[in-house]
């Protein structure tokens, strides 16, 4: 039987890199930006980018979120990363795709709803990451070859 879950205490939220870290660890972030091989992340790549999801036919890629400044966030500002959310606020204005333009796994709408504040946090905890300068390409539509 798994034992009884021992929960810690949420970081004060004036404490704004504790809890960052504490909201971007909850949102479960490195999972999706970080490569991995067979199930294991690549030491060194956390935050990077890079892991793969297959839509269909085509490759996702996530997006390096560390403050590399070439190939990461590091010259986003923490108003552009709150932005980055806030869009996806409004169902409504929901980009129409077909299947050949570039997708996302990123769960925008849902995370539209964090609050500004947790945003902002959850960013100065990011820009204190190392950078990782990894070049992703976030969208390759893949062709589908018929067996005869």
């Amino acid at each position: 039987m798994p034992k009884k879950a021992s929960l810690g205490t949420i970081p004060n939220p004036a404490d704004t890199l504790k809890y960052g870290a504490y909201l971007v660890n909850a949102a479960a972030c490195m999972d999706c930006h970080t490569q991995n091989v067979k199930g294991e992340m690549i030491a060194g790549m956390e935050f990077a980018g890079g892991r793969e999801f297959r839509i269909g036919n085509n490759t996702v890629r996530s997006a390096n979120i560390t403050p590399d400044k070439e190939t990461g966030i590091g010259n986003w500002t923490a108003d552009a990363f709150v932005q980055r959310f806030k869009t996806f606020s409004d169902r409504e204005k929901a980009a129409k795709v077909s299947p050949t333009d570039p997708q996302t796994i990123m769960p925008w709408y849902n995370f539209s709803g964090i609050k500004e504040s947790d945003l902002r946090a959850m960013f100065a905890y990011i820009k204190t990451l190392k950078p990782v300068k990894n070049t992703v390409v976030k969208f390759t539509a893949n062709s589908f070859v018929k067996s005869e």
